[in-house]
């Protein structure tokens, strides 16, 4: 069996759930290093392309060639608690991981393959609808994180629930979850506070991620730059 099939752990029973639009670059490294980084640990994944035009969607089926257990869908884009929502109905394990491109599931030893090891110890031990997860909010050299969305929780029952919202979109039913220990979190790569005021402003502020390409910003903004902090790592 190919190693990239057979991992060292793995999240049992569990879709990983990722809706992108032009992720061919990102703070974290771009869509191929997220997928690389996560598909050795799930037993399924499902990507939804909402009409990327960067290239995004020839690298998902590339990598989709190499990685048996992702399927890459294509959605219109209609906001982000429907393309969730579209994901949620796709999936038919037992639970749901959602992850941005721009995320990694890792530890305190920055090395997601524990990581993954150590999530799948928690869940199996501690049974809850849902779980939330610790996020460090990883900003480029030199400055502050600010204040950023986590939208817990990441991993739950796939029991028909669905998300809700334009932006910050959230679960519409409450959940019982618990707490992952914070040994195992989510890092979140940022792009400079620039960037992100840009992208407050003229995307989401004028509304333009209704139906505009982020690529159709990002190069001028800056917010799909890469953040080399991920190069700590693995």
């Amino acid at each position: 069996m190919n190693q990239k099939n057979n991992p060292m752990s793995i999240l049992k029973n569990t879709t990983l759930l990722m809706p992108v639009r032009d992720e061919i670059m990102n703070p974290a490294g771009g869509i191929k290093r997220c997928l690389e980084a996560h598909l050795p640990y799930v037993e399924q994944a499902i990507v939804a392309d909402t009409g990327s035009i960067d290239g995004t969607r020839q690298v998902l089926e590339e990598i989709q060639r190499e990685y048996p257990n992702l399927r890459v869908i294509d959605i219109p884009w209609k906001g982000f608690a429907k393309a969730r929502n579209r994901l949620i109905r796709e999936a038919s394990t037992e639970k749901l991981l959602f992850i941005d491109a721009d995320e990694l599931i890792t530890n305190q030893e920055k090395n997601t393959a524990k990581a993954f090891q150590e999530l799948a110890d928690f869940v199996e031990q501690e049974e809850y609808e849902g779980y939330d997860f610790d996020f460090w909010h990883v900003p480029i050299p030199g400055e502050s994180p600010g204040r950023v969305g986590e939208n817990n929780p990441r991993l739950f029952l796939n029991n028909g629930v669905e998300y809700a919202g334009r932006v910050n979109e959230f679960l519409g039913e409450k959940l019982g979850t618990t707490k992952i220990p914070p040994a195992v979190y989510i890092a979140h790569f940022l792009p400079s506070t620039d960037a992100k005021l840009a992208k407050a402003w003229n995307w989401y502020g004028t509304k333009k991620y209704l139906k505009q390409s982020p690529s159709d910003s990002a190069k001028e903004h800056g917010w799909k730059e890469f953040n080399p902090r991920r190069n700590e790592f693995n």
